[in-house]
C-alpha cells in the first residue's frame, strides 16, 4: 500500500509491488519507490499525431524508433482526399 497524506488530503493506494516499509515527510510526495510502476518492461508505444504527420514510435528504456505505418493518412489534407474521392464517385 501507498498512502499520501497532506492538509486536506488523503490518498490510498494498493500496489502491485512489494515496497519496504518507509515513512517520508517533506513538502513534496515521495514517489521515487513507486517508479518501476510507469516503466514496466521498459516497452512502450507513443502516437504522435498533427495536422501534418501520424507516427508511431515503440520503445524501450534504452531505445526508441518509429513503426512504418502502411496505409495510414499522413496528415489531415490526406485523410480528407477519401472523403472528395466519395463526393465525385456519388455525382
Amino acid at each position: 500500500m501507498a498512502f499520501f497524506l497532506a492538509p486536506q488530503v488523503f490518498h490510498a493506494y494498493r500496489v502491485p509491488l512489494l515496497l519496504d516499509e518507509l515513512g517520508v515527510v517533506a513538502h513534496r510526495f515521495h514517489i521515487k519507490p513507486l517508479l518501476p510502476l510507469l516503466s514496466g518492461d521498459g516497452h512502450f508505444f507513443v502516437l504522435a499525431l498533427s495536422q501534418k504527420a501520424v507516427r508511431l514510435l515503440q520503445g524501450t528504456q534504452y531505445s526508441i524508433s518509429e513503426v512504418e505505418l502502411p496505409g495510414v493518412p499522413q496528415g489531415i489534407a490526406e485523410a480528407l482526399r477519401y472523403d472528395e474521392v466519395i463526393d465525385a464517385i456519388r455525382s
